[in-house]
């Protein structure tokens, strides 16, 4: 790791949150130390990852260690609709043409 203390990453949680229609949507997210957050409290970044046929993993962002760690800042990395991963439904979930009102 270059001489990074690796003791100081952050360990991402797997949590899932309530959509507009009930569906849980699994997510990544990764909180600052303690130290760091100010009453408790911290802002967070969203990472949505490329695709749309892709996976978010935890897997090691340097940014998003550094938000952590440097910012005091959280980063949540969802898998929004259309991510690989979760059976070939959900995968589908971002099909369709988008329409402009």
């Amino acid at each position: 790791m270059g001489g990074l203390d690796t003791t100081k990453f952050v360990i991402p949680t797997l949590i899932h949150y309530e959509s507009f229609d009930s569906m849980k949507i699994p997510a990544f997210l990764y909180k600052p130390p303690a130290s760091k957050a100010r009453e408790g409290k911290f802002p967070v970044v969203i990472r949505i990852h490329g695709g749309p046929e892709s996976q978010s993993r935890p897997d090691f962002f340097p940014m998003i260690q550094y938000y952590c760690n440097e910012l005091g800042v959280a980063s949540l990395v969802p898998n929004v609709r259309g991510s690989s991963g979760y059976g070939k439904t959900y995968l589908t979930l971002d099909d369709g043409y988008k329409v402009c009102i």
